[in-house]
């Protein structure tokens, strides 16, 4: 299989930043006296399995795209998305970043293309840049292709159902984690922005 490149220099900073925390907590362990091998080993192996959790679930996503939407995207003429997908799926053709909602129409508008590809990450139908394009579309053929998304992905690497479970979404909105964990059902959230997984 090969790695996308997004894959690995996300990897790689990931692998930077649990180094400079590892190192840090072995300095904390150090001024106060109580490092020792167990401490350092501790850190070292805590660090190795964060990286490779991380790699491994790059990965899995990686799988996630469909092969009708990889179809669509191969066969476009042009793709429009943010930097970080335009660099996973656009090398060698023709591509415009664009990421708030007028930014894609205007690039949609100013293509001069039979067909042409808007990239999201992502579930399209979740708290999506989609919703707030689509309605903007009007006049055009549109057709929305979903991945598989990482909820879908998340409960089957648990072997768990997900119908009952609270989806929230903490992706650049406001998000309160601690009413939805008191709900008493299990809870997902998609991260991102000001809430994160730290």
């Amino acid at each position: 299989m090969k790695i996308d490149p997004i894959v690995r220099k996300e990897t790689r900073l990931i692998a930077l930043f649990t180094l400079c925390l590892t190192a840090l907590m072995e300095a904390v362990y150090l001024i106060i006296g109580r490092r020792n091998m167990q401490v350092l080993l501790g850190g070292l192996l805590g660090a190795f399995f964060a990286v490779l959790n991380f790699f491994l679930m790059g990965l899995g996503i990686q799988k996630a795209l469909t092969q009708e939407a990889a179809a669509a995207v191969n066969r476009s003429e042009l793709l429009i998305g943010s930097e970080r997908l335009l660099e996973t799926f656009g090398a060698g053709r023709p591509c415009v970043k664009a990421v708030t909602a007028e930014a894609v129409l205007e690039a949609i508008r100013e293509a001069d293309c039979g067909e042409l590809c808007v990239l999201y990450s992502g579930d399209t139908g979740f708290n999506s840049g989609a919703r707030l394009l689509l309605p903007m579309l009007d006049g055009y053929d549109v057709e929305i292709l979903p991945g598989i998304s990482s909820v879908q992905l998340f409960a089957a690497r648990l072997h768990r159902p997900w119908q009952d479970w609270k989806l929230c979404s903490a992706h650049g909105v406001d998000c309160d984690p601690v009413a939805a964990v008191c709900e008493g059902r299990p809870a997902f959230f998609l991260t991102g922005g000001k809430t994160g997984p730290d």
